[in-house]
């Protein structure tokens, strides 16, 4: 068993221990955010065909090609519209020009479309004026999904981006990695499980349950709350009915000095107890336990930490096990607006509010308001994101460069 790791060796020590759960079948409908079991070939290129981009003639550029070689005018026999189902058994050749609408697909013989502005028609016959392109005014076959051997790779998550190219294909169903169940449970009488009509009005309400909703929702991990447990019941017969309900099981709550002796020396004699204590304040009644390919995590009952844990050691496990590789948290980078001073040492998540700025131009910014350990849940509403310095050091002065992270 480790103890007294930092956040940092903790997160990289569940990354070197988790393993995927296993392959499973998904309906594409249900596919995305999920990772492929194995290669996904492409079965079709998408679009299948050319389509014309925009109304104007189709023709073929070697041919056109030709005519600038010899330093003559191109000109080409009108041979009437294109278009409709039954496109492709008209007869075309590359000496002639088809008119077309935007969207018709075009048979092999054609890669360009001319808008009718870059010709004159006389009779049956197209002069070009225009010199365009290759392709120019054309969606290429394969343009969007490329003709290659592999549309997917093994272990790649599933965007929104690989969905639509998805459907592209005669593709049903996939073989993915397995995602888990994650559930949540707390511990400890003076909480009350937010979604009970009846809980006594002097209770406090549980906030790990919303919490993890609301993140699990936001990844799609399918996700159970299973409520408060008093703690004067059987600790070690909640946990193990929880366990059995949920495969990563994140358990938060109030206990007492020989309350948290029997829960951890429960967990020392029926699941393997891989990390007692964080280094990092209040983390001291921290541990992480795997048992058959189970794991629990008991975080402090601090809501803002209980946030940035979250995000920072379970997100990044949940993530690895559904097959990402990488297994990391979204890091984003960013600077201080403002020099700080770093109160306690060894505590360097901070609470931080983000400057609105267009991100994908500039470099997030983003105000530190202050150190995880001394935040308070009203902190925690205030901030946007955690922020995490990117040296060490017992001060951050103005510009220093961080990494967020957004909840």
């Amino acid at each position: 068993m480790l103890t007294g790791l930092s956040w940092q060796e903790t997160q990289s020590r569940l990354l070197a221990w988790a393993r995927p759960l296993g392959a499973d079948t998904a309906r594409l409908h249900h596919a995305l955010s999920h990772c492929a079991a194995v290669d996904v070939p492409v079965q079709s290129p998408y679009p299948a065909h050319s389509l014309a981009q925009e109304r104007g003639y189709a023709l073929n550029y070697d041919a056109l090609k030709a005519y600038w070689d010899r330093d003559e005018i191109p000109l080409f026999r009108f041979g009437g519209n294109l278009g409709g189902r039954r496109t492709f058994e008209r007869q075309v050749s590359s000496d002639q020009a088809m008119l077309v609408d935007a969207g018709t697909f075009l048979p092999d013989a054609y890669d360009l479309v001319v808008p009718e502005g870059g010709v004159e028609r006389k009779d049956n016959e197209v002069a070009v004026r225009a010199r365009p392109e290759r392709y120019s005014g054309v969606i290429r076959q394969g343009q969007f999904v490329p003709d290659q051997r592999v549309l997917l790779p093994k272990g790649q998550r599933i965007t929104h981006a690989g969905h639509a190219a998805l459907y592209s294909q005669p593709v049903e169903e996939l073989n993915v990695l397995r995602k888990p169940i994650i559930g949540s449970l707390v511990l400890g009488s003076g909480l009350h499980d937010p979604h009970t009509v009846r809980a006594p009005k002097e209770s406090t309400p549980e906030l790990l349950s919303p919490m993890m909703t609301g993140i699990c929702a936001r990844w799609q991990f399918p996700f159970i709350s299973l409520g408060v447990q008093e703690s004067h019941r059987s600790v070690g017969e909640a946990v193990g009915l929880a366990s059995e309900q949920a495969e990563i099981l994140v358990v938060s709550g109030i206990l007492s000095s020989s309350q948290w002796q029997g829960f951890t020396r429960m967990l020392g004699e029926t699941w393997d107890l891989r990390i007692e204590g964080l280094s990092h304040p209040p983390c001291e009644r921290f541990c992480v336990a795997e048992r058959d390919g189970g794991w629990l995590f008991f975080l402090p009952y601090h809501p803002p930490m209980i946030q940035a844990l979250l995000m920072l050691l379970v997100y990044p496990l949940v993530t690895r096990v559904v097959g990402d590789e990488r297994g990391c948290v979204p890091f984003v980078s960013a600077r201080s607006l403002e020099a700080v001073e770093v109160k306690v040492p060894q505590d360097d998540i901070w609470v931080a509010r983000e400057k609105l700025t267009c991100e994908f131009m500039n470099v997030a910014e983003v105000s530190l308001i202050c150190q995880i350990s001394r935040a308070t849940l009203a902190s925690l509403v205030e901030g946007t994101c955690f922020a995490i310095p990117r040296a060490p050091g017992d001060r951050i002065e103005a510009h220093s460069d961080l990494a967020i992270v957004r909840y």
